[in-house]
């Protein structure tokens, strides 16, 4: 599957087609059916809560089991919600989980301020309910922005049966709304973060949109407070499939084009990973 989407991929360039041409309308009808069975993939055409990527198809990466109508569709379940892109997914916990741990060990007893972009699950914060001691969790200071309301009412609930279970407390602050209103320059906060961080928002932003917003949250940031985003880059193994079986349209990046999301910062250091 891996090598009929690199193929597929140096044949048609995915990213510059327009929605439901003749190419998506020939893998719907003859490739997608294999896949049909599959919860995940069949969640990614569907678009229950209007896009793909949501909440709960973050939680069946996370879950990383076999769901679907029969044994061929649990199958390919597995492998779609596990291979490197999903990977790339499930990476994240613990990589925004050591940006907590680190700024907590930097900021000894002061509190710590952190927003979540297009915040999803946070299963990364669930994570850390679960092996912080109570003293670090009260100097957790967290906002989770998103625009959809259920994934929003699914972290409250998820991030709070953590809190039962291990009987712990946090400071947490939900709010909905788009994340345009940085790129639109608006001062949303009244508090500045030590870190802010988004997984999965910018993949569908362009350059230009992502510069705006970029620029506008370096503004909210603490003194040596930082910033971590990811993007998918051009080398993304898997964007034929999604494109043209899904229409899971990603904006792919190179590493030049999203450094230059922070040209008009002063100041701004760099970390690469």
């Amino acid at each position: 599957i891996v090598g009929l989407n690199k193929e597929v991929a140096t044949i048609i360039d995915v990213e510059t087609m327009e929605p439901h041409s003749d190419y998506h309308l020939l893998f719907e009808e003859n490739i997608y059916p294999y896949f049909e069975g599959a919860d995940y993939s069949r969640r990614a055409k569907e678009k229950p809560l209007g896009y793909a990527g949501d909440y709960e198809m973050m939680n069946q990466i996370y879950r990383s089991t076999f769901e679907g109508k029969d044994l061929f569709g649990k199958i390919l379940h597995h492998y779609t919600a596990t291979e490197v892109s999903a990977q790339s997914v499930y990476f994240r916990r613990p990589y925004f989980c050591e940006h907590y741990k680190r700024i907590l060990k930097e900021k000894p007893g002061q509190d710590v301020h952190i927003l979540s972009l297009a915040s999803g699950p946070c299963v990364e914060f669930q994570q850390l309910i679960a092996d912080l001691p109570q003293e670090d969790l009260s100097r957790l200071k967290l906002t989770l922005l998103d625009l959809d309301p259920k994934s929003l009412e699914h972290a409250q609930s998820k991030i709070y049966e953590q809190c039962l279970r291990y009987d712990k407390t946090v400071n947490i602050q939900f709010v909905r709304t788009s994340v345009r209103v940085f790129a639109e320059g608006k001062n949303v906060f009244e508090n500045k973060f030590d870190l802010i961080y988004s997984g999965g928002l910018f993949d569908y932003l362009d350059n230009q949109v992502s510069t705006a917003i970029v620029t506008n949250l370096y503004g909210h940031l603490n003194e040596g407070g930082r910033m971590s985003i990811g993007n998918f880059t051009k080398d993304d193994t898997t964007k034929a499939f999604c494109h043209l079986i899904f229409e899971w349209h990603l904006i792919h990046k190179t590493e030049e084009e999203i450094v230059a999301w922070g040209k008009y910062i002063k100041n701004l250091s760099l970390i690469h990973i």
